[in-house]
């Protein structure tokens, strides 16, 4: 599986991708919303098991720049096969922040997603207070739906989740009105 943007190739995980993620997941910043099975930065011990149970496997895909290739974020995709639902998460190295690459990254999964493997719907569930992330999947023409009371144990404490949606329908639109964010 491989999908381009303007700046980005999105590919499944390489053993050579390990330095990057390290990196990625050691960082306080990157992790604090949890992420990649962890909610604090993780050791390299933690990182190497990771890297091997959830990145050089599906659901999750490297975020690669096309000018140096190097992996600066993963993006996570699981399928309900009944409903052809698609739940998507991303996270990036906090050094790339700011610079539309989750906007650009998402955007591309979500073309993946609706035009390669036929979703009817795509959903990101977001911990309450996450706002960044919000912001993206408002730029991507997200809804939010609802919430979860008890929905994310974060750092010990229950928080609030946030659901966010797209339809087939809703995404179509946004293609034909030459909708590409940035």
């Amino acid at each position: 599986m491989q999908f381009e943007t303007d700046r980005l190739i999105m590919r499944l995980g390489q053993d050579s991708d390990f330095a990057d993620y390290l990196a990625l997941v050691s960082d306080p910043a990157s992790m604090a919303w949890g992420a990649l099975g962890s909610q604090r930065p993780q050791t390299e011990k933690r990182a190497r098991e990771t890297f091997a149970q959830l990145y050089l496997t599906l659901p999750a895909v490297a975020v690669t720049r096309k000018t140096d290739g190097r992996m600066i974020g993963v993006l996570n995709m699981d399928q309900d096969p009944w409903l052809k639902t698609w739940e998507i998460g991303y996270t990036f190295a906090s050094a790339y922040w700011h610079q539309g690459y989750a906007t650009e990254a998402a955007w591309g999964e979500l073309q993946y997603l609706f035009d390669q493997k036929q979703a009817s719907y795509v959903y990101a569930n977001v911990t309450a207070g996450n706002r960044p992330s919000e912001n993206v999947l408002a730029r991507l023409g997200f809804t939010r739906e609802g919430e979860s009371r008890f929905g994310f144990l974060l750092h010990g404490r229950y928080r609030v989740q946030q659901r966010f949606g797209l339809t087939r329908a809703e995404y179509d639109a946004q293609v034909a009105a030459h909708f590409a964010p940035r």
